[in-house]
């Protein structure tokens, strides 16, 4: 589904929030982010079961994307 959404001229946000995508997921969706070329400004991932791994992978995405929203994951709050 990301790479049908990243070749799309028309997405602009993806919505894939209680998935269960987990961290796995979560780097998969990334590294479909990372690749570039699409016009997709936010990626919405809440209540996947997502760690510390997963969002590790995501926040490096953050300079591709306006923004990445993780709400309702397993992320630790950094100190």
């Amino acid at each position: 589904m990301m790479l049908a959404l990243v070749a799309s001229p028309h997405a602009t946000h993806v919505l894939l929030g209680t998935n269960s995508l987990g961290n796995v997921g979560a780097c998969s969706v990334a590294g479909t982010l990372r690749r570039g070329g699409h016009g997709l400004r936010t990626a919405h991932l809440g209540c996947n079961r997502i760690g510390a791994e997963g969002a590790a992978t995501l926040a490096q995405v953050t300079g591709v994307l306006r923004e990445v929203g993780v709400p309702g994951n397993r992320v630790p709050s950094s100190s």
